[in-house]
């Protein structure tokens, strides 16, 4: 893109009515509706004379107001002449009139903006950048996006007016004498035009930036091939970053440093000029020499004495937070340019790839800009000249929060606002392993964003776990029959069978004292020991054990080792501590790397998350859990956590959990440890335990063991359905008793008599039977109903006695002809077991 020699002015000054008909038509206005106006310069002493004109699309008239020594402009937007009176706007614009004309023709690039519809010259030191509208669209949208635009871009802020008037091409610039001097030309002519969600897609941030496509993750980029992450369309550092890039040498300092205006006193500039002093002094380090070298740069630039600071006094004041960026940055708002860097030929095979947001295509072509030629390599303008390549211009703008530059209100349709955010955290899940400063940066995208009231923030938690989740290939694939086949099935790798998968997270949960640590150093031992856990089985080969007991104390720690024989093992490795920070995890990597396929004990998820911001309750908590698992999976280990229960009796498994539910559901298998219960009341001094085992992985499983106090070993005793079958039987057998201490002598004597049928082996015997045999009924009596008086009292005294007995006599159900029937009794096994050791019949 380039300007052709000015032309020569005339002794008449002309209006060049095509191209101002030409500009006028890609604008999309209709003439009979367009408003001109004109004005002599501001700079003319005799403007006051002059005065302004105002009227319709009449350019003979405009040639007249231009002879007359006033500069001729139109109305971009629809409606008429005042702000009020605008109706509907067509075009985003831009003008500087601080920089150079060669800046401002690539500054687009340079800001990483779409490539403007239209660039004017306007014939005196500013170049005007066009963005047209596919539809007009009403000014209180148009309004905050033009606003927006400008303060990103740095343009003329009196830009924001809808009925702004800007130079009509065709027309001359007229200077401060009233004469014509330059033609103002239209310059530029891409054939794009955009949506207004296009411009506010550009106005975001870099980590809001959509990637071009969603291709499959892909190894990482070697850093001398770095410039667009595959799986993110996220801009990575490069060489020639000044965040990541080599130091700047003195010369360049010193003429970046001249690029910058000298300062003002009273022009309220501190907050900048303060910035560029700070960034100045690490710039100047950087390139081997000391801050005074840097205080000594900004005295000869903007002096104490003369421009209202202390200089030595504000580089003492703090900046511990800026960089070199900073200056580097104030430098390039000031016009100053680093040189071009060596051009490093890629290697052969090695395709350059670009986000869109750096207008890396031939044509600066911008995701939704419209393109009357697609085919079209490269960019012409009017005057036949091709606009620069892509990526000639300097590296891309990125404001920074400390400049003057700030993010504005960000003008785009809630769905769109949740997809930047939701590419956001899939960027930053890719880039950043530290849960911590990743949630801080998700949080400052959320308000950024404005998605306050459409998205909680308890909310980015779930946002932030599927990204986890499509970041380890946890997505939809239909796998076809051939694939299938063609493939091994895949099995469930175990530490302990059926019981610990590997390379996956089990929680051991129990609420304080139940002895969840002991059981899971008694797992520990197992698995350095290929030995058998809880009936489950054995590992297959013993396993390193990296052990943290941060929850507990050493000497607790030692003893409990010493007891289970492993303190002197030599595939254990205990730390006393763990912070769930990036240096911890940096030194359990590597830890687990010198011990490959190691088990990862982390006791307790309470105790090692004590530095975080968040706690149990927050669903962030889950992120961090997931984060914290796939770090250990990925690096070949397995992880079991310890985690406290809540105080709840009737619950077990992962409703035990205490906590967000976030916690549960990134593990695989949940194991809980309970006291056993009485009634309402738990068994606290029983060394008997209840261990509840839910998991996606193997089956359920809900046991009962016993602790053995000496050895600190856990054995298992039965299922907790056969206790509860147990302790069924004890309470019935509990409740019978009572009532055999105050049975009658006919009562015992018929006890007697079941007894000796259950010593014989027989079944049992009626009702009437029984009454006869204890001799209360005659014999001859063959129904109840031949029973009468006293007889018939016993009998029926009887029967509501065995009734009461359960869990010690049993009454089964025997048919007889028809559809009649009689229950006869008899002791159940216990019951005669129990009878004969508690009392002498």
């Amino acid at each position: 893109m380039a300007s052709a020699e000015p032309a020569a002015p005339p002794a008449q000054a002309c209006i060049d009515r095509a191209a101002a008909q030409q500009f006028l038509s890609l604008l999309g206005k209709d003439s009979a509706s367009a408003r001109l106006r004109a004005f002599p310069h501001r700079a003319n002493p005799a403007k006051g004379v002059i005065g302004a004109r105002k009227g319709p699309f009449d350019l003979a008239v405009a040639e007249q107001w231009q002879r007359e020594g006033r500069g001729v402009y139109l109305v971009i937007n629809d409606g008429g002449d005042r702000k009020s009176e605008i109706t509907a706007c067509r075009a985003f614009f831009v003008e500087w009139d601080d920089r150079p004309i060669a800046w401002q023709l690539t500054a687009w690039r340079e800001l990483g903006l779409p490539e403007p519809s239209l660039i004017v010259l306007s014939g005196g030191k500013s170049a005007h950048c066009y963005w047209l509208l596919e539809q007009p669209i009403p000014p209180q949208e148009w309004a905050p996006l033009q606003a927006e635009l400008i303060a990103y871009a740095g343009g003329d802020p009196h830009c924001k007016d809808a009925s702004r008037v800007m130079r009509l091409p065709g027309c001359w610039y007229i200077d401060a004498g009233g004469e014509p001097t330059a033609l103002v030309e239209l310059v530029h002519v891409s054939g794009q035009r955009y949506s207004a969600e296009d411009i506010a897609l550009a106005l975001l941030p870099d980590e809001f930036a959509e990637p071009v496509a969603d291709p499959a993750p892909q190894p990482g980029i070697p850093l001398e091939h770095q410039g667009l992450d595959s799986a993110t369309g996220i801009p990575l550092p490069n060489l020639y970053d000044e965040d990541f890039g080599p130091p700047r040498p003195l010369e360049e300092i010193r003429n970046a440093l001249a690029a910058i205006p000298r300062r003002v006193a009273g022009s309220n500039t501190y907050g900048d000029y303060r910035n560029i002093l700070w960034g100045l002094m690490p710039a100047c380090e950087q390139a081997g020499h000391d801050r005074e070298l840097a205080i000594a740069l900004m005295e000869a630039h903007s002096p104490s004495a003369s421009c209202g600071w202390d200089i030595r006094q504000v580089a003492s004041s703090g900046g511990e937070q800026i960089s070199a960026a900073t200056f580097w940055f104030h430098a390039r708002q000031h016009g100053w340019l680093p040189p071009a860097p060596v051009h490093n030929p890629r290697p052969p095979g090695v395709q350059s790839s670009c986000s869109h947001r750096s207008q890396g295509d031939a044509s600066g072509r911008h995701p939704g800009g419209k393109s009357s030629d697609r085919n079209n390599s490269s960019s012409s303008n009017p005057r036949g000249t091709k606009a620069s390549a892509p990526g000639a211009g300097p590296q891309r703008f990125s404001p920074r929060p400390d400049s003057r530059v700030r993010w504005g209100k960000v003008h785009l349709p809630i769905p769109r606002r949740l997809q930047a955010l939701e590419h956001c955290i899939r960027s930053l899940v890719a880039r950043e392993r530290n849960s911590l400063w990743r949630y801080a940066r998700v949080r400052e995208a959320h308000a950024a964003l404005q998605l306050k009231t459409a998205l909680r923030l308890q909310e980015i938690s779930q946002l932030t776990l599927e990204a986890l989740d499509m970041r380890n290939g946890n997505r939809f694939r239909a796998l076809t029959e051939d694939e299938r086949s063609a493939m091994p099935p895949p099995a469930v790798q175990w530490e302990i069978p059926l019981c610990i998968p590997k390379q996956d997270l089990t929680i051991v949960g129990g609420r304080a004292k139940v002895g969840k640590t002991r059981l899971v150093h008694a797992l520990a031992r197992c698995l350095l020991c290929a030995e058998d856990f809880l009936g489950f089985g054995a590992p297959e080969l013993p396993r390193p054990v990296i052990l943290v007991t941060d929850d507990q104390g050493d000497g607790d720690t030692a003893q409990m080792l010493q007891q289970l024989g492993i303190w002197d093992h030599p595939l254990l490795l205990w730390s006393r501590r763990f912070r769930v920070t990036e240096a911890n995890l940096d030194a359990l990597l590597a830890c687990l790397a010198e011990h490959p396929g190691a088990v990862v004990i982390l006791d307790s998820l309470r105790s090692i998350t004590r530095s975080c911001c968040f706690g149990e309750n927050d669903p962030e908590m889950g992120s961090l859990i997931y984060d914290l698992k796939h770090q250990v999976i990925d690096a070949g280990g397995t992880l079991l956590l310890i985690h406290h229960c809540n105080k709840a009796n009737d619950t077990t498994g992962t409703e035990a959990l205490s906590g967000h539910n976030a916690i549960a559901g990134a593990a695989n298998t949940i194991l809980t440890l309970h006291y056993l219960a009485k009634g309402n009341r738990l068994i606290k001094d029983s060394p008997q335990r209840r261990l509840v085992r839910e998991a996606r992985s193997g089956p359920p499983a809900d046991l009962v063991m016993a602790i053995d106090g000496n050895s600190g070993t856990f054995s298992r005793l039965g299922t907790y359905d056969d206790l509860q079958v147990q302790q069924e039987q004890e309470s019935d057998l509990d409740r019978a008793s009572q009532r055999v201490r105050k049975a009658n002598e006919k009562q015992q004597e018929a006890l007697r008599y079941l007894q000796a049928l259950h010593a014989n082996g027989l079944a049992g015997v009626g009702l009437l039977e029984l009454v006869q045999a204890i001799g209360a009924a005659p014999a001859e009596a063959r129904l109840k109903r031949d029973l009468e008086g006293e007889t018939l009292s016993t009998y029926n005294a009887l029967g509501r006695f065995l009734s009461h007995l359960d869990g010690l006599v049993m009454a089964t159900r025997v048919g007889t002809s028809g559809q009649s029937y009689y229950l006869r009794y008899g002791l159940s096994d216990a019951g005669a077991e129990w009878l004969a050791r508690e009392f002498d019949l």
